[in-house]
């Protein structure tokens, strides 16, 4: 049997050279680039990093959820404020920003999750006005079904409005 060639990466044939002031990568891989007058990517780096997935809801803005990785262990990659490709499972779905932050956690947007989703409705049964003399007491109540489609059980964050009123005597 015959060995199957390997694709060429230029990550392969990437060094990597860091100073005080700056990272520099060398490509020891000949490139032809069409003068185009159009932006080319050039895959400098790859990196694998285990992430924590979590699914964050607003219902009062969205009925679907966005899959968000959680990255713990990323101060060591170099990352700049960019642009980022996603993959999964090996095809291309998207892209998102990366903004690294002086926190512990980087967060990274990766889209929305349509197995995941939210239903607020107003219980109205729950939900009433109450009046003592010069007093007024209003409640509100919100019914919050999520629904997940898939067969994973996930993390879920929801995050929901409180109404706050902007007058001193409320």
């Amino acid at each position: 049997a015959k060995a199957v060639p390997t694709a060429v990466r230029s990550t392969n044939y990437t060094v990597k050279s860091q100073t005080m002031a700056n990272v520099e990568y060398k490509i020891d891989l000949r490139y032809s680039i069409k003068a185009d007058n159009k932006a080319h990517l050039v895959a400098v780096n790859q990196q694998e990093i285990a992430a924590n997935y979590i699914h964050y809801l607003v219902p009062k803005y969205d009925k679907e959820s966005y899959l968000v990785a959680q990255l713990t262990d990323w101060e060591e990659l170099d990352l700049l404020p960019s642009k980022a490709n996603l993959y999964y499972e090996g095809s291309y779905i998207g892209e998102t920003r990366i903004n690294p932050t002086a926190n512990d956690t980087l967060y990274i947007s990766l889209g929305n999750d349509r197995n995941v989703r939210i239903k607020r409705t107003k219980n109205k049964d729950k939900s009433r006005d109450k009046v003592f003399s010069n007093r007024k007491e209003t409640i509100i109540s919100y019914d919050l079904l999520v629904k997940n489609m898939g067969t994973k059980s996930l993390n879920i964050i929801v995050e929901d409005h409180i109404p706050v009123s902007l007058e001193k005597s409320i």
